[in-house]
């Protein structure tokens, strides 16, 4: 282990090095008319994004609702995010990303821009129409070439930020000192509203909420079984995910005693199934078992599960509500700088 810290060593204060060059030198374009919130992360893997930003459009639509909601995104994984294109109900996961099709399809109206070059994108799609907006940069922490008015870091409470070290030694995005760019941080993913994270941060007069996992949703799309037929004592579960976190969405289910996992198949963050696997996975189910998955995998399957004429697959699909303790304050905080943005009291 020692011999592995000297030799990883070298190459993350490399990466340090080059991310500070880049944060630097890049200057930074503010959107025009737009109010920017930037939600983030110090690490790599899931720290909750999707479902925050799930909990915030609501919540931005009843305090403002004159104003429309951008989500501006890469699109990682996406075909098309090199060149940039506007997210439609009819996309393709395969396309646009998973996590950019989940958020149209949970909200229609709100428009969902995914680009390597998220400037670019959204100049080209607005032209000269710079009314009002609201809008959410998806993963910007580290997005340096646009402004923000707010920067939100999510905090996985379970994981931390592990040793501490960066890229390739550690899992950290950039070190924990950039914690003073952010204008609150958010602690995700406690087991129950009583839970504390037992992280120690020394970030001064910073504001902190805490969230946590509502008990999940489960569905199952082609079934219309009353109750919960997956819950009987003989049945099987085999989990398949490729989510950043997947032990932890695993400890979810169990933890609220949904159901017990009998097997599982974890895959890469992003992963790219294949029709062929997709399709081998539900044909060689048995007879008592079920597949349980998450609905940012479960929207990568769809297009494949719907051209199939018997719609008898055993499957369960998850969603998992978030929830913050400190609701009403942060609602206080969101709204003065918004009013004060455009010029509102």
């Amino acid at each position: 282990m020692r011999l592995l810290l000297w030799i990883l060593y070298p190459f993350s204060l490399l990466y340090q090095f080059f991310f500070y060059l880049k944060k630097t030198f890049t200057n930074p374009f503010a959107l025009p008319n737009a109010f920017v919130i930037s939600i983030g992360n110090l690490t790599v893997g899931g720290t909750g994004k999707t479902p925050f930003i799930h909990f915030l459009i609501p919540l931005l639509q009843k305090e403002f609702p004159n104003l429309p909601i951008v989500i501006l995104s890469r699109g990682y994984g996406g075909r098309l995010s090199s060149e940039g294109t506007e997210v439609t109900l009819t996309s393709l996961p395969s396309d646009v990303g998973e996590e950019q099709k989940l958020h149209k399809v949970r909200f229609p109206d709100v428009r969902v821009l995914i680009g390597k070059n998220r400037k670019s994108v959204f100049l080209r799609t607005f032209e000269e129409n710079f009314e009002p907006k609201l809008v959410l940069l998806d993963d910007g922490f580290q997005h340096f070439a646009l402004k923000r008015n707010l920067d939100l870091l999510l905090v996985d409470s379970t994981k931390g930020f592990g040793n501490g070290f960066t890229i390739p030694l550690g899992f950290l995005r950039e070190p924990v000192r950039s914690l003073q760019r952010a204008s609150a941080v958010i602690f995700t993913k406690l087991r129950n509203p009583n839970d504390k994270p037992k992280l120690s941060l020394k970030i001064g007069n910073l504001p902190l909420f805490h969230s946590y996992t509502k008990t999940p949703n489960i569905t199952t799309p082609y079934l219309n079984d009353a109750g919960k037929p997956w819950l009987n004592e003989s049945n099987e579960l085999k989990l398949i995910t490729a989510v950043g976190n997947p032990n932890q969405v695993q400890a979810t289910i169990e933890s609220f005693a949904l159901a017990k996992i009998n097997e599982r198949k974890f895959k890469r963050d992003h992963y790219s199934y294949s029709r062929q696997e997709i399709l081998e996975e539900f044909q060689n189910l048995k007879t008592n078992e079920w597949i349980i998955t998450t609905e940012k995998d479960f929207i990568k399957w769809q297009v494949w599960l719907d051209e199939e004429p018997i719609k008898n697959f055993k499957c369960l699909v998850m969603d998992f509500p978030f929830g913050l303790l400190e609701e009403e304050s942060f609602i206080q905080f969101l709204r003065s700088p918004v009013l004060a943005f455009f010029g509102k009291t």
